[in-house]
């Protein structure tokens, strides 16, 4: 079976995060609160995801810090229910 595709708000995030060098390490399906999760080797740029949350209400910013799952930042799209993220720790060299 085919990957959701990424709502388009969240695909011109991942398309700027590409860009400046992030890369897509998993994109999985079948969490009961998100139907995608796509999740980047680096840290998504916290600016980029504060003003996109700012102009649209449907998009969200959360963090997990939970000692049972990574450790990660990302932002959710309400609407389609679809999530990236990224570690909350930089891995970049």
């Amino acid at each position: 079976m085919n990957e959701p595709a990424l709502c388009a708000k969240l695909q011109l995030i991942l398309d700027r995060e590409l860009a400046r060098g992030n890369r897509v390490m998993a994109q999985e399906t079948g969490w009961s609160k998100v139907k995608l999760a796509v999740r980047l080797a680096d840290p998504l740029d916290a600016d980029s995801l504060k003003r996109a949350a700012a102009a649209d209400p449907d998009l969200e910013l959360w963090q997990s810090r939970d000692v049972k799952n990574p450790r990660e930042a990302g932002i959710l799209c309400k609407s389609c229910r679809q999530t990236l993220a990224g570690p909350l720790n930089s891995t970049r060299s």
